[in-house]
């Protein structure tokens, strides 16, 4: 198999350099609102491997930086998962390409929360990819939570303008839940 990244020989999707390269956990803190968003990589760092989501490894390469930034997590967030009893949505987990990009983050991150599959929807399947504030502004998803009350994490691969956690967020309180924080992979604000 050749590295993703680099095209090396290795027996992974990525070898030993672009792991230690691209796979460095560097941690943010956005407040999106009132929203609390937690982020992992550096947008820059891992973009192509983002990318993949349009793409059948993407479920591969999505689940080996949801399980390295779950094990970050963990480590740092472990008394609050104790007194609370959490459950995950992720934004329009719906399956493409035969996987959901989100459903897969909400998977590695089984651990710490119960995943809840498919129950945030989207009514409009709007594509944000390398659009404007103003065409999301313009075009919201419409989501539809339906799983009731409960303490919710929302994950999502990237945070751009965070027009998409806040509608989550809107969607949830609406059908009875409570947003806790959100959870992406990377964060898109340089």
């Amino acid at each position: 198999m050749l590295c993703l990244t680099c095209s090396a020989f290795c027996f992974s999707l990525l070898c030993k350099n672009c792991r230690d390269q691209f796979l460095k956990v560097k941690p943010k803190i956005r407040i999106v609102e009132d929203l609390k968003i937690y982020s992992f990589y550096n947008y820059q760092d891992i973009s192509l491997l983002l990318n993949t989501k349009y793409y059948a490894i993407g479920s591969r390469v999505f689940s080996l930086l949801a399980k390295k930034a779950n094990a970050h997590f963990l480590t740092t967030h472990q008394e609050f998962f104790k007194q609370y009893i959490a459950h995950g949505v992720g934004i329009d987990d719906d399956p493409k390409k035969g996987y959901s990009h989100t459903g897969v983050i909400l998977h590695a991150f089984r651990n710490m929360i119960t995943p809840i599959y498919g129950e945030l929807q989207a009514k409009n399947k709007v594509k944000y990819a390398g659009k404007s504030l103003e065409f999301r502004q313009k075009n919201p998803r419409g989501l539809v939570y339906k799983s009731g009350n409960k303490n919710l994490v929302i994950f999502d691969d990237i945070v751009t303008t965070g027009l998409s956690m806040l509608e989550a967020k809107k969607a949830i309180e609406k059908g009875g839940g409570n947003v806790l924080f959100g959870v992406v992979l990377s964060d898109a604000k340089k």
